[in-house]
C-alpha cells in the first residue's frame, strides 16, 4: 500500500520503485533534503547543486557553510577543500561567503585568510594603504613613528631619515642642515658654520 511507504532519507535517493531501502548516498556536491529521486537533484524540493558559499560532501542532507576567513565563489563544491583561504588584501567575514566581504582596513594589512578587515596592524616605519596584503617600508626621507598608519609622513626640518623604515628620524648634526624631507644632511655653505645641531637651512648655519 502507498500509504506504507515513507520518504526517502535525508542525504540519500530513492530513484525506482519497490525499495525496501534508499539506494544509496546524494553524490558529492549536492544535497538531498527529503525524497530525493536522483543521485545529484537538480534544484527542486528534494534537493539541489551546493550553491556558492557552501560545500556538500556524500550524503548531504543540506549544504554545509564555508567557514570565516575562507570563501567558495563555486557551485557543486564536493568538500571543505573547496572553501579557499581569503584572499590577502581582503577579509572574509562571517559564514557562507562567495567571495571576500571587503578590503582590509587601511592602516593594517591582511596576509590571507582574514576574518576581520584589521588582521595584522602595521609597525612604525611602515605603512599600509587601503587593501595591501603585506606593510610597506616608508621611503628614505619620510617616517612613522607610530603603528597602523595608511601614509609616511615627511622627514622634520632638522632630522634626516636617511634609510627605508625610518621609525625615529637623526637629528641633523654640527655644521649641517637638514630642509623637511631630508634624505641626508647638506653641510653649511663655505664662510659659515652651523654651530648648533638640528638647523632648518641654510639661512640657520
Amino acid at each position: 500500500r502507498v500509504e506504507g511507504c515513507t520518504n526517502c532519507d535525508p542525504g540519500s535517493f530513492c530513484d525506482t520503485v519497490g525499495l525496501h531501502a534508499p539506494r544509496d548516498l546524494c553524490d558529492p556536491g549536492f544535497y538531498c533534503t527529503l525524497a530525493a529521486y536522483r543521485s545529484n537533484p537538480e534544484l527542486d524540493g528534494t534537493g539541489g547543486p551546493c550553491p556558492v558559499g557552501n560545500y556538500c560532501p556524500i550524503g548531504s542532507p543540506s549544504p554545509t557553510q564555508c567557514s570565516p576567513g575562507t570563501f567558495n565563489p563555486h557551485t557543486e563544491a564536493p568538500s571543505a577543500a573547496s572553501c579557499v583561504s581569503c584572499t590577502a588584501g581582503s577579509y572574509c567575514d562571517g559564514y557562507g561567503n562567495a567571495a571576500p566581504t571587503g578590503l582590509c582596513t587601511e592602516g593594517y594589512y591582511c596576509d590571507g585568510g582574514a576574518i576581520t578587515p584589521t588582521q595584522h596592524t602595521t609597525p612604525a616605519g611602515t605603512y599600509a594603504p587601503t587593501g595591501s596584503a603585506a606593510p610597506t617600508l616608508c621611503p628614505a626621507g619620510e617616517y612613522n613613528h607610530e603603528p597602523g598608519q595608511a601614509a609616511c609622513l615627511p622627514c622634520p626640518a632638522g632630522f634626516y631619515c636617511g634609510i627605508e623604515g625610518t621609525s625615529t628620524p637623526t637629528g641633523c648634526p654640527l655644521g649641517e642642515f637638514c630642509p623637511q624631507g631630508s634624505v641626508e644632511p647638506q653641510p653649511c655653505a663655505a664662510g659659515t658654520i652651523g654651530g648648533s645641531t638640528h638647523l632648518h637651512d641654510q639661512a640657520s648655519c
